[in-house]
């Protein structure tokens, strides 16, 4: 498990969760995002959304889940703006025999194509199996999200198959291509199973 102060920093971003403080960040980044550019990437969130109560809900979830030890948001910092500029997330993580994680992300459009992802997903690896001692983390992808696919091999993520209607998004259920890595593909020493 991870505290509430646990900051991740990379060459160019910080890692890190939610505090009371980002409250006006998060509310002006939601509310200026761009017209959406694809099926995957949100737009601008009305202000009647973004109020301190609810987000005073998102931080009192943050903290529950991390107690739980079963979801983490990091939200990516810019380190010379300080601009939110994304969030990546370990998700519906599993002890005992499995220690798997499922790798969530999402870039703000402005920020794509700097290689921010690759450079996050990075540092969500050393996190999930240095930190967090997980063996193996999967991501699920829509099988026409091209730019989300291209992220995952260039983290040298594997894929391993096509799973027939396993999420519920936007009102249907639908395939996900199903991409892993393990700490033995990193060369990193595989732990024995522990409790959760």
């Amino acid at each position: 498990m991870i505290d509430s102060s646990f900051e991740k920093h990379t060459e160019r971003l910080i890692l890190r969760l939610y505090r009371d403080t980002d409250y006006e960040m998060w509310r002006d980044t939601y509310s200026n995002l761009p017209k959406s550019k694809n099926r995957w990437d949100h737009g601008p969130q009305p202000l009647e959304k973004l109020t301190q109560k609810n987000f005073k809900k998102i931080l009192e979830e943050q903290e529950k889940y991390r107690s739980q030890d079963s979801f983490y948001r990091l939200n990516a910092f810019e380190k010379d703006s300080g601009q939110l500029i994304g969030q990546f997330s370990l998700m519906d993580i599993s002890r005992i025999i499995f220690q798997n994680a499922y790798l969530g992300y999402g870039i703000h459009s402005p920020y794509w194509r700097k290689g921010y992802g690759k450079e996050a997903g990075a540092a969500m690896f050393d996190v999930a199996f240095n930190t967090l001692k997980l063996h193996r983390l999967e991501a699920g992808i829509e099988p026409h999200n091209k730019r989300s696919i291209a992220l995952v091999k260039s983290l040298n993520m594997r894929r391993e198959g096509l799973s027939k209607r396993r999420l519920f998004f936007r009102g249907e259920w639908v395939d996900m291509v199903i991409y892993a890595i393990t700490v033995e593909d990193l060369g990193l020493e595989a732990l024995p199973a522990r409790p959760g």
